[in-house]
This record gives structure tokens, C-alpha cells and sequence, in this order.
């Protein structure tokens, strides 16, 4: 009968456990924000780690023309002429006190996203800073 009391005992005690972990869960599941909801600073720094990661020998004081260029050379593939827009807008609003740009920032992070994933290009995984094949 003891073994009985203690296996029940045990059992009741991993469900607490598991019951706790599940609340645990959920709770930090609905404090952490959807990544649509990033705001241009918060998508940028993704971006700035990623072309870091990705690059990791540009120089200490990079700008972001100076990294594209870069990825661009490691044959990196993106629509070009969109980034320089999107950033353009982003550092209008940085730097030159314009509205926060509301659309575009599914670009920014498709581009970071290819970056710390290392499909840079056709599909095919690349070396950090090295051309696709």
C-alpha cells in the first residue's frame, strides 16, 4: 500500500509539473511580439547582426551602402533597387525626422532572414561572405 500512496503521489507531482510548464508557456508565448511587429530599429538591428554574421570581416564603422555592395559582390540575391529604398525611407525617418516607414519591412527581414540562413542565392547554401553556386 505504500508503494501505492508514493506512486500516486509521484504521478500527481509530474502532472503539477507539467501543468506549471504549460501555463509557463503560454504566458511567455502571448508576452513575445509576432516578428510583423518589429519596429524599423528593432528590423534593422536584425539586419545589422545578420550582414555581420554573413560579413563578418567589413570594418567597425560599415554603412549600409558599403555592406550591400558587399553582399552584393558575394552574390547575395535581392532586389537591389527595393533595399536602397527601403533604406533610403529607414533613414529618413533616423535621421531626417520623417513618419516611421509602415510597409517594407517584410523586405528588410526576407533579406536577413537569407543571410543568417546561408540561402543567399537559387536556392543553393553559400560559405559567410562567399558567392552561391
Amino acid at each position: 500500500m505504500s508503494a501505492d500512496v508514493s506512486l500516486t503521489v509521484l504521478l500527481g507531482l509530474a502532472d503539477v509539473a507539467v501543468m506549471a510548464t504549460a501555463v509557463v508557456g503560454y504566458g511567455m508565448m502571448r508576452r513575445t511580439r509576432p516578428p510583423g511587429s518589429l519596429d524599423s530599429r528593432e528590423v534593422y538591428e536584425v539586419l545589422d547582426r545578420a550582414i555581420q554574421k554573413y560579413v563578418p570581416d567589413l570594418s567597425a564603422g560599415y554603412t549600409w551602402k558599403e555592406a550591400f555592395e558587399r553582399l552584393k559582390e558575394s552574390g547575395v540575391k535581392a532586389d537591389w533597387d527595393v533595399m536602397k529604398k527601403r533604406l533610403a525611407e529607414y533613414e529618413a525617418f533616423r535621421y531626417g525626422g520623417r513618419e516611421e516607414p509602415k510597409e517594407g519591412q517584410r523586405d528588410v527581414i526576407s533579406l536577413a532572414t537569407k543571410l543568417r540562413s546561408g540561402v543567399v542565392g537559387k536556392g543553393t547554401k553559400a560559405k559567410s561572405g562567399q558567392p552561391s553556386q
